[in-house]
């Protein structure tokens, strides 16, 4: 005859369900997350590629503030936003004043929106949503370096 087996109580064992159910919450989590940086970014063209298939090249921020197709949005260093010139004290009137200038009749049908170098990026998207709530049709972004006067 053999031994009964010894009996093992159930406080000496571990139960790993609860762990691996969190390791699998985990896992995705992880991978949802690390895909959404894929998805939030926007493919830009390059300029040089313009160059080489015979167009005039990539412009100066100069250059296209002296189209009149476009209104001008300056960000300085401080992050002080200028709308034609004029300085807006509270970003809040930013999408009514923009609507007004391109409603005006001036013939602007597009935003260019010249940022300073160390603007921070925030500033930037504000600018950016308030022409779109503006609905502008064209929207170009250029970065100086150069104070504005």
């Amino acid at each position: 005859m053999s031994r009964p087996t010894e009996k093992i109580d159930p406080e000496e064992l571990i139960d790993m369900t609860a762990m691996v159910d969190i390791v699998f919450f985990l896992l995705i989590f992880f991978l949802v997350t690390s895909m959404a940086g894929i998805h939030s970014s926007t493919p830009l063209p390059n300029p040089e590629a313009r160059q080489q298939q015979g167009g005039a090249g990539p412009k100066t921020a100069d250059d296209m503030s002296d189209d009149s197709d476009f209104i001008v949005v300056r960000i300085n260093r401080e992050d002080v936003v200028e709308v034609d010139g004029v300085t807006l004290s509270d970003l809040s009137d930013l999408p009514f004043r923009l609507r007004q200038l391109r409603n005006s009749g001036g013939g602007a049908t597009g935003l260019l929106v010249v940022g300073h170098g160390l603007a921070t990026h925030g500033t930037a998207v504000t600018v950016l949503d308030a022409g779109y709530d503006a609905e502008f049709e064209k929207v170009r972004l250029a970065v100086t370096d150069e104070q504005a006067e």
